[in-house]
């Protein structure tokens, strides 16, 4: 299990230590049921630019989200894994950090999940993300 990685088990979430940019690391919520990647614009604009997007509407379990924003570059790394993107849906993760009571300053979603197998070891915290180039394209 040399692959895996620790996380952070907290309630129903699953958070994993993540850099972007080269940040120190910061805490991503692993949510196959997210759409895609998402970065709360606090962080993004620690470490990118960020700008409006008033054409982007996110809708979850909790209602739509009131402010959506882009951020520029991204450069996630998180396990052993490095993903960039260009305008990465930026909005408020207040709600989910206060929740888990930690802060939390993203989403790793199913855009991106759907392209690895992922195994999830409960009983001792751990998670690995093989990336598989010929799976769902």
């Amino acid at each position: 299990m040399k692959s895996f990685t620790p996380i952070l088990h907290v309630g129903h979430n699953l958070l994993i230590t993540t850099r972007v940019n080269d940040s120190a690391p910061v805490f991503f919520l692993i949510d196959s049921g997210a759409f895609d990647d998402t970065i709360s614009p606090e962080f993004a604009q620690e470490v990118t630019k960020v700008y409006g997007d008033a054409h982007t509407t996110v809708k979850g379990i909790g209602g739509s989200v009131n402010k959506v924003y882009r951020a520029d570059a991204v450069k996630l790394e998180f396990s052993h894994f490095r993903h960039e993107r260009q305008g990465l849906v930026s909005f408020d993760t207040s709600r989910i950090s206060d929740g888990a009571g930690v802060e939390v300053s993203g989403i790793l979603g199913f855009a991106m999940l759907r392209l690895m197998e992922v195994k999830i070891d409960y009983r001792d915290g751990l998670v690995d993300f093989q990336y598989d180039p010929d799976r769902f394209h």
